[in-house]
């Protein structure tokens, strides 16, 4: 075959209206792509369509008003009454049933990072803030697609799946700040990735707001001896906790610690019937046991997991995949043994699913696998999951929390394949003689 017969069939491949494979695949990704662009915007639609009138993104107007008394009377931050108060007066539209407004847990030594929410004016923040968050989704999406080297076709089907699925739009509708979350964790995968521990740092630091978010994935690089990335980190969460200190003194912590006994002898009052967490399943089984010995268990629980993903770093840090080996297991170990985590909290399991699906590594998993796997990720993922929230793990109160039972099957089926099978021809002692 000459030049110029090649050159003539690949210009035919990409003429308009040819019904090649390739253009076959260009129409699809555009098609795929247009159908995750318009599930991206759709709460942020409904979002701005509510603000005006209607109660939308709650939980953003609970950060905002807990950043507003912060700006301007820092001493009643921990008084749930000012909290609501100030939704209400900054938002007459809402209608929060919440009595435990979601900021409370906020832990002193972080304040400063609460700040920026308050900033943007009140009367349009809501629009701004949806649409923050749901771009912070598609860039997580289409980065982690491409850090794991996706296919076109292969990102545009991971990006409609993310923009489907019911943990993203209750992020949006709740006004939650976990796509931003996603997109840090996406961030701190390519600076790791690249060899930019310093840069990962910084990024993780940036999640002390959530600690429940960070404490596997800390533990994790602290087994695998990345001492620069967790140095750092530990250094800049120490000069957040002194500016904290600074700006806002002691009367933080003493007010901190009473509101944190009355989480505990409270714990509906931080939505303990929707959580899926350790502490939260046992208290499903025995709820005539006060919640303040179910935390010290459900603690203890926590503290276990943490060591193991010290032990699991451990394991797998001188395999060249060390990192992604990681985030097969750091989060469904993380989610699963968790002293506190919600269903749209699922989200960051997207790192986990990027990971699963790359490399052919779903196509190196059993056939039982297989089927644990997917069957957990389409109940946790599903588009109409807060009906399943609804009827069956809060209204009629099942014993079983079905969320929690997905989390730990992902969990020990990703575990058993890390331990199991080894993600590179090179062994670990050839790669550390290399090194």
């Amino acid at each position: 075959m000459n030049r110029s017969t090649t050159l003539n069939r690949l210009e035919s491949a990409t003429l308009p209206g040819d019904l090649s494979p390739l253009a076959r695949g260009n129409k699809w990704c555009v098609i795929v792509f247009a159908l995750a662009a318009i599930a991206f915007a759709m709460p942020v639609a409904e979002n701005c369509r509510l603000a005006p009138k209607y109660s939308a993104a709650e939980d953003f107007k609970s950060y905002y008003a807990f950043s507003y008394v912060l700006r301007h009377t820092p001493g009643k931050i921990y008084e749930p009454k000012e909290i609501l108060s100030t939704v209400h007066s900054l938002f007459p539209e809402s209608n929060t049933p919440l009595a435990f407004p979601p900021p409370i847990q906020v832990l002193p030594t972080t304040l400063p990072l609460v700040v920026p929410f308050s900033l943007w004016p009140s009367d349009s923040v809501v629009a701004f803030w949806s649409v923050l968050t749901a771009l912070a989704a598609a860039a997580a999406t289409f980065l982690l697609a491409r850090q794991y080297k996706f296919s076109v076709l292969g990102t545009s089907f991971l990006m409609l799946a993310a923009a489907l699925s019911g943990p993203y739009h209750s992020l949006i509708r709740l006004g939650e700040p976990g796509p931003l979350g996603v997109l840090c964790l996406a961030g701190i995968f390519f600076c790791l990735k690249n060899k930019r521990p310093y840069a990962a740092a910084v990024l993780l630091a940036a999640l002390t707001l959530k600690p429940h978010w960070i404490l596997p994935l800390s533990a994790f690089l602290f087994g695998a001896r990345r001492y620069k990335t967790i140095g750092l980190f530990v250094a800049i969460c120490a000069g957040i906790a002194v500016l904290s200190l600074v700006l806002f003194g002691t009367q933080t912590w003493s007010d901190y610690i009473p509101l944190s006994k009355l989480l505990t002898d409270n714990p509906w009052m931080f939505g303990i019937q929707q959580a899926v967490s350790a502490s939260a399943q046992i208290y499903r089984f025995f709820p005539q046991i006060p919640y303040r010995q179910i935390a010290i268990v459900g603690g203890g629980i926590y503290a276990l997991s943490l060591l193991a993903l010290v032990w699991l770093g451990n394991r797998v840090r001188n395999q060249e995949e060390w990192l992604e080996l990681g985030i097969l297991s750091v989060f469904p170990i993380g989610i699963a043994c968790s002293f506190y985590y919600t269903p749209y909290d699922m989200f960051l399991l997207l790192p986990t699913v990027a990971v699963l699906f790359s490399n052919g590594n779903w196509r190196r998993i059993s056939t039982a696998d297989k089927w644990i796997v997917g069957v957990s990720l389409a109940m946790l993922m599903n588009p109409l999951y807060h009906l399943l929230i609804g009827k069956v793990v809060t209204e009629h109160k099942a014993v079983i929390n079905p969320f929690y039972v997905g989390t730990w099957c992902i969990a020990v089926a990703l575990a058993k394949i890390v331990l199991r099978r080894r993600m590179t021809e090179k062994n670990s002692d050839t790669l550390a003689q290399c090194n």
